[in-house]
């Protein structure tokens, strides 16, 4: 286990072992991975190289006046091609971190000894020469032999405290210094060594390139009320590059025999001002990014006596239909004659862990024993939609996306038993309780982090809110099944190939043969977060199994950070990150309770909150408080809101409920569910051109969305993929291609612009809404049922 930070403090431990511990740890869980997948990038290198089809033919030419001067003009044609090409790799020793800390972070790929790369090819080439009525050919080979040894890249990122950002660390300089030997031989004769010292200014000489990041022309976002992106790109002098060859030619000669000549090449340059735009592009500061500023509007007033409980029943009712076996289906109401068809099954086991996690709290509330009841009722359906996830897929601990009896009297489109096209995204038959039944998730469609996470998320929230002995049980079974199926493929999502009628791991046990198996899509490399969640639910469930597991490698607890500030650099793109790491984070301090650990998961939320808690998220506010110790909670509840500081975080969360029920007056279905439709596209067209900016992805110069520059109210969002409004970020527009212009054209009419309508055929579940009431009620935001 991690040593205490205390006694760091007494010195009983030096403070360089603690490190050094923490940094032994997160290469333990990143190495794991590795051990699989860098077979498949092996494999995967290689036949792309023996696939390699190269052919160059510059196709009849005439030849000019200085070409075979005392022959009649005439015409020529080159032809080169690649009759061969293999490729030979070792990467075996997998990458890892030197130094981890919020002052330097430092990867070596790899951590230790280095890689090998060799490419061998034969190229082939014929040159015709026509004059007059004859013609002549001459055909040539060479062997081409071209070897990366010793190779080793290491990476340091330099990061400062950022004041105006409450001392969350930015990226103030990185450093990427490459190593290695190259050789190219070509013919038999010919070996021209070239040395890559380890890389303006370096009295080793080679290639080395370290340039402050402040010096790049920046793309930043102004405050609020200023044009954007007037005035940000500042021409600066270039950054110099020295680029140095230092090695030997060698020859073989008939005569002389083997000569060996020394030679020395360098030259500085500066970079090209279209590199210096990319690596901007790249690297747009400050990093992490934000984006949001002021409330430029107040959270929705909450009328007196509001009863956010009545409108929970009507969901819990109605969710009925979307758990036609246990697990959550969307459904897809067209007008008649068509018939409703399940929708969402990708993210089946995702919300089906969320609503069980949701179902979980309303039992902890219960006041009354028919309330525990039917709480109790609802947990163990949901557990057992669960259960079938992990059953179709014949594989012990493998979880599928989603399932359906083959006579379910409402189906997916295509049904599960019988699609149209990649089959091997499926699964089944496979009789389950005396049915047949087909599964979805496999192939290039394998359960995703987030399938794993939500699944989690539900288990472990059932195994510690709910106080049943069965429900707890079956809680711990499958967390060992499904923790112990990672395990053995070293953190990777390995899924059986469909032709295999019978899957050997349910028979031996096993993990699968890599012929057995698909390639590996979904994998926990470098997530080491996500690897501590799972480890301490584990330990929680299964002591015996896994306790000594999670506590070898506790250590890594301090260096969670790195993984939630690496998300928070891109602060749009892929927003359902934010909704993984409030997974993770309440389920390690949920659980932790060893001081050491729990100060690394709480820096860790530390740096999570701060990106988001001007998002205008009920679920993720909650999660705030949730997270703290139980006699710090009200503490949070009474202090200042994450969105508006004005109000308190309590009357916050309670309006941005109240401002997800005013959305569901606006898109509910006639069952009163609520559906995918965009409630209020005109107010969307009315954002532009005062209330939104062009939003360029990291790495991107050109914008590719508009997003508004501050959180939109939740019943002004957009309707597409809203099944679960937190897990989606504030900023969205909903604006359709073609983009209105930048700057603003006037005049202005904001009917132009196209809005998009989202899914109004589409009914959700309604879990957005129950998971942040339940836990509202569990933190007293919100009174108990009576």
């Amino acid at each position: 286990m991690a040593p205490d930070d205390a006694l760091v403090e007494s010195g009983v431990v030096p403070a360089s072992s603690s490190a050094d511990l923490r940094v032994r740890s997160v290469n333990v869980l990143v190495a794991d991975p590795w051990t699989l997948l860098h077979t498949q990038y092996t494999r995967n290198a290689e036949e792309v190289v023996r696939q390699l089809q190269w052919r160059y033919d510059s196709g009849p030419r005439r030849a000019g006046p200085s070409f075979l001067k005392r022959l009649p003009l005439g015409s020529y044609q080159v032809c080169l091609w690649v009759d061969s090409a293999r490729l030979h790799t070792s990467i075996a020793s997998p990458p890892g971190y030197e130094a981890l800390s919020e002052e330097e972070v430092r990867l070596a790929v790899p951590l230790e000894t280095s890689w090998l790369v060799r490419l061998k090819t034969i190229l082939r080439g014929r040159l015709w020469v026509w004059w007059t009525k004859k013609g002549a050919g001459l055909d040539a080979h060479a062997t081409l032999d071209l070897e990366l040894r010793g190779f080793r890249l290491v990476g340091a990122a330099h990061l400062e405290p950022s004041p105006e950002a409450g001392g969350l660390p930015r990226l103030s300089r990185l450093r990427i210094r490459p190593q290695g030997r190259l050789e190219l031989s070509a013919l038999s004769f010919l070996s021209l060594p070239l040395d890559v010292f380890r890389p303006v200014i370096d009295p080793e000489g080679g290639l080395r390139f370290e340039y402050p990041l402040g010096a790049f022309p920046l793309l930043e976002i102004p405050p609020l009320g200023e044009a954007l992106f007037s005035g940000v790109v500042v021409v600066r002098p270039l950054p110099t590059l020295t680029f140095q060859l230092v090695g030997e030619l060698l020859f073989d000669l008939p005569v002389l025999g083997r000569t060996r000549v020394p030679f020395s090449w360098s030259m500085d340059t500066g970079l090209p001002v279209p590199l210096v735009d990319e690596l901007a592009a790249m690297l747009r500061g400050p990093l992490p990014r934000d984006w949001g500023g002021p409330p430029l509007d107040d959270l929705a007033p909450v009328p007196p006596g509001t009863d956010f409980l009545a409108p929970a029943w009507v969901l819990e009712e109605g969710i009925a239909a979307h758990l036609p076996h246990g697990a959550l289906f969307e459904i897809k109401r067209s007008p008649p004659p068509k018939q409703p068809v399940y929708e969402g099954y990708v993210d089946s086991a995702i919300w089906t862990g969320h609503y069980l996690a949701a179902e979980s709290l309303r039992h902890a509330v219960a006041t009354t024993a028919e309330g525990r009841a039917a709480a109790l009722a609802r947990v163990r359906q949901t557990m057992e939609g669960l259960r079938k996830l992990f059953e179709v897929t014949g594989v012990p601990g493998l979880v599928a996306r989603a399932a359906l009896p083959d006579d379910a009297p409402i189906q997916t489109e295509p049904p599960f038993a019988h699609p149209q096209d990649h089959l091997d995204r499926y699964y089944g038959p496979v009789t389950l309780d005396g049915r047949d039944w087909h599964g979805f998730g496999r192939g290039d469609k394998p359960p995703s982090r987030d399938t794993y996470l939500g699944v989690l998320l539900g288990l472990a929230y059932a195994f510690r809110f709910v106080e049943d002995a069965e429900v707890r049980a079956a809680s711990a079974s499958l967390v060992t099944a499904m923790l112990q199926h990672l395990l053995s493929h070293h953190w990777n999502v390995v899924t059986p190939r469909r032709e295999l009628s019978e899957w050997s791991a349910a028979t031996a046990g096993g993990p699968l043969e890599p012929e057995e198996s698909q390639p590996i899509v979904t994998t926990f490399f470098n997530q080491f977060t996500h690897q501590l969640a799972f480890l301490r639910v584990g330990k929680t469930v299964n002591p015996t199994a896994f306790g000594a597991l999670y506590d070898s490698v506790a250590a890594a607890a301090g260096a969670s950070w790195l993984t939630t500030w690496g998300a928070a650099a891109e602060p749009l793109e892929e927003p359902w990150k934010f909704n993984l790491g409030h997974a993770s984070a309440s389920l390690l301090l949920l659980l932790e309770d060893a001081p050491a650990p729990r100060d690394g998961y709480v820096r860790m939320f530390e740096l999570l909150r701060h990106g988001v808690a001007h998002h205008r998220n009920a679920y993720f506010d909650l999660v705030s408080v949730l997270v703290a110790l139980p006699e710090q909670r009200q503490a949070l509840l009474d202090g200042p809101g994450g969105y508006d500081p004005t109000v308190t975080l309590a009357e916050e969360i309670r309006a941005l409920l109240h401002e997800w029920l005013l959305r569901l007056q606006q898109v509910a279905s006639p069952t009163g569910m609520p559906t995918l439709k965009t409630p209020d596209p005109a107010y969307l067209q009315s954002l532009y051109p005062d209330r939104v900016a062009p939003y360029a992805p990291q790495g991107r110069k050109t914008p590719v969305s508009w997003c508004s520059v501050w959180a939109l109210p939740v019943h002004k969002r957009p309707g597409s993929h809203m099944e679960f409004v937190w897990q989606r970020h504030p900023f969205e527009t909903g604006f359709l291609a073609p983009l209105p212009p930048w700057p603003p054209m006037l005049p202005h009419d904001p009917a132009r612009i196209a809005i998009d309508p989202g899914q109004p055929d589409t009914e959700a579940a309604g879990v957005d809404y129950l998971l942040p009431l339940w836990l509202a009620v569990y933190l007293g935001v919100l009174p108990r049922p009576e």
